[in-house]
């Protein structure tokens, strides 16, 4: 009887979750934008080799929801991190997304021009949905 195997399953046991982690699939997350006033995003995430493609619907200024594809998406060990350009009233919006997978969640940061033109930091937690 050959020690491989055995050896193989501890080593595969022992190596960090992130090795195995894939953040393909929908996530959902919600934000308060005002007192009384809660809106959802959604995202989806397909990851192909180290790049991540797929979209995110979000709110816009007045509730409404607005779709985006994911611009420069990438998948390294347990960071998910894209770009997304809106059409917000004729205007483009930037936003940097940056997250870390963890199991069903993924935490992190966006980046975007606020009101005054200076970028703001927001962070986001999404729940992977089935």
């Amino acid at each position: 009887m050959s020690l491989f195997p055995a050896v193989a399953l501890v080593a595969a046991c022992l190596l960090p979750v992130s090795a195995y982690a894939d953040p393909s699939g929908n996530w959902s997350w919600t934000q308060t934008v005002r007192p009384g006033v809660v809106r959802e995003s959604r995202l989806t995430l397909v990851l192909k080799g180290k790049r991540v493609v797929g979209g995110l619907t979000s709110p816009g200024p007045r509730g409404e929801h607005i779709y985006a594809d994911l611009v420069d998406g990438t998948f390294d060990g347990d960071i998910v991190a894209f770009t997304v350009v809106r059409d917000i009233n004729g205007q483009k919006m930037t936003s940097k997304y940056r997250g870390k997978l963890l199991g069903p969640f993924i935490n992190g940061t966006i980046e975007e021009p606020g009101v005054t033109g200076l970028t703001i930091t927001r962070e986001w937690s999404a729940k992977r949905v089935m």
